[in-house]
């Protein structure tokens, strides 16, 4: 009779001991957030979350280097634009310089303004850059334009040319810039979902957690009450054998 009440405590200390484990699992999962706190936890689940994990850090990865392709070409688009302004206002002054009534000083004036706006967009062509990559680079229009240098009684037809030539090339930019955008937002959309999917496995649902560690907490404390009792009829048991021995 004694043995088999032994046997019956030792299990009542397992299944506490067990308990214990349990709550200290939940306590571990509640600080961190975390329900795979380990693979012991969820072996599959902790393998699963583990390609998740990869996935959308490699998304983020591409969303990072896409948007920098997009600064990159807004800076391009942004150079190609004062170009843009530069020759419209050379074109201007080649429109005006075609005055009769401009005497000399006045038709030295418009050139010495078209000089300035052509280095201005010699400037700018040098100068636009993204982290040490320069963006610019003058097509054959635009080449032969700088190289013979502009002069107020040139030829406006010549610089229209120029100006549609650098239009196109600000046109391709601002494409390029909106099919970049509507890639970050389909690697955004992928992103979120995979980081859902993963949170959904991994991440612990801070509510159910301490349903669920409130639950053990009380089986805690009824194995423990289960255990003293057990313990306390057994050294009743105990003294009444020694008793009946010593009569």
């Amino acid at each position: 009779m004694v043995q088999f009440s032994r046997g019956v405590g030792f299990g009542i200390a397992r299944n506490l001991d067990k308990t214990n484990q349990t709550i200290q699992t939940a306590l571990s999962q509640l600080s961190s957030g975390r329900r795979l706190t380990s693979f012991s936890v969820d072996a599959s689940g902790g393998s699963l979350a583990t390609k998740l994990e990869s996935a959308y850090r490699g998304l983020n990865e591409q969303i990072r280097a896409e948007e920098d392709r997009i600064s990159m070409l807004q800076i391009q688009e942004g150079g190609l634009g004062s170009i843009t302004d530069n020759l419209q206002r050379i074109r201007e002054l080649q429109v005006q310089a075609g005055n009769d009534t401009l005497n000399t000083q006045g038709q030295q004036a418009i050139q010495g303004e078209i000089d300035q706006l052509t280095q201005e967009i010699q400037k700018t062509l040098a100068e636009t850059e993204f982290g040490g990559k320069q963006l610019l680079q003058a097509g054959p229009e635009l080449e032969a334009f700088l190289t013979a240098g502009p002069a107020a009684t040139g030829d406006v037809t010549a610089t229209d040319k120029v100006i549609e030539e650098v239009t196109a090339q600000r046109s391709t930019a601002g494409a390029d810039i909106n099919a970049a955008q509507s890639k970050v937002n389909n690697l955004q959309v992928a992103f979120e979902n995979t980081l859902a999917t993963y949170s959904r496995i991994a991440d612990m649902d801070i509510a159910q957690g301490v349903t669920q560690l409130t639950n053990r907490d009380i089986l805690q404390q009824m194995t423990m009450g289960t255990l003293k009792n057990f313990m306390n009829i057994s050294r009743q048991k105990v003294l009444g054998l020694i008793g009946t021995l010593g009569g």
